[in-house]
């Protein structure tokens, strides 16, 4: 019986090995940094004309720029198909015949897919808040309307953006196994 480490390894592998994982990865991430900057550069250009309630309570405004709607339909999409794409080109390659030979335990293979796919996720939710974040704040701060990394909303706006991620790949995955 393999142990779930092996299992675990196994799972990365397969992930990894996928052509469209790493540019898949990096191709959303550009996009949604690309999203949140043009919403930040808007707000910077259109900074002065903002009535002066909305300049000294801009603070919503600038978090939102760090994560904006189109940013989380980017990530949502992205996410879940790589979750979808992680069960499904194992069913379409016939691969999951041998992963189901090797270890016969569908439950212990689901499990690893879970936690290797959840896990690159996660770190690519906290890299790509991240950039976004400290970009947004740096084209915000040229107006004096940027928000430091220490405000505790702005970790709330980076733990929130980076959870996203790994929620939305689950459902796929989920909507990929159901299907295949």
């Amino acid at each position: 019986e393999s142990r779930f480490h092996d299992l675990l390894l196994a799972e990365w592998i397969k992930l990894r090995s996928l052509r469209s994982t790493p540019w898949a990865l990096l191709v959303s991430a550009l996009a949604i940094i690309g999203a949140n900057v043009n919403a930040a550069v808007a707000d910077y250009t259109n900074f002065p004309g903002y009535p002066p309630a909305a300049r000294a309570n801009f603070l919503s405004s600038a978090l939102f720029d760090s994560f904006t709607d189109i940013a989380g339909q980017i990530l949502m999409l992205s996410a879940g198909s790589i979750g979808a794409i992680m069960i499904v080109s194992e069913f379409s390659s016939g691969l999951i015949r041998t992963t189901f030979a090797a270890v016969p335990h569908r439950r212990a293979v689901m499990a690893a897919k879970v936690v290797v796919l959840a896990a690159v996720m996660t770190v690519y939710g906290l890299v790509t808040s991240a950039i976004s974040f400290a970009v947004v704040q740096a084209v915000l701060a040229g107006r004096s309307a940027s928000v430091p990394i220490t405000d505790p909303h702005a970790l709330q706006v980076i733990a929130a953006s980076t959870l996203f991620a790994p929620v939305c790949a689950l459902v796929g995955l989920a909507v990929g196994s159901v299907v295949r």
